[in-house]
């Protein structure tokens, strides 16, 4: 019957559902983005924890001091994370590409960072660049 719950019972309810829905949510996987970032190095030395940083985010260059990762970061997120490996008169420019885009000669193509539709070419690139 409608009315024979205890006092306090409804509470209890809303509170495991809200529970149910929120592990739901954190266990779903982050999406990653495309970013295109520029690191402008004034320096004359080396960057080694700019370069540790690099193989972490698994980028790949596309020409002279640009880089593309995919990665669930924003790109303010990811322009953060980088600058603390740099020194503070070095520049960075991080962009999300989210459609469209275009190059002559990169270094990497672009397009295959970009995730295919579906089938079995969505399945190969998963095995190469990860969820």
């Amino acid at each position: 019957m409608v009315g024979d719950f205890e006092p306090g019972r409804e509470l209890w309810v809303a509170n495991r559902i809200r529970f149910f829905f929120v592990s739901a949510l954190e266990s779903l996987p982050m999406e990653t983005k495309l970013h295109v970032f520029v690191c402008q190095m004034f320096a004359h030395h080396s960057y080694p924890e700019f370069d540790q940083k690099l193989r972490e985010l698994r980028a790949v260059p596309l020409m002279h001091s640009i880089s593309a990762a995919r990665t669930v970061l924003t790109a303010k997120e990811l322009k953060d994370a980088l600058r603390k490996t740099l020194d503070d008169s070095d520049r960075i420019l991080v962009v999300e590409v989210c459609a469209g885009w275009a190059s002559r000669r990169a270094e990497n193509n672009l397009g295959d960072l970009l995730p295919p539709r579906g089938g079995p070419a969505l399945t190969l690139w998963k095995q190469r660049w990860g969820e």
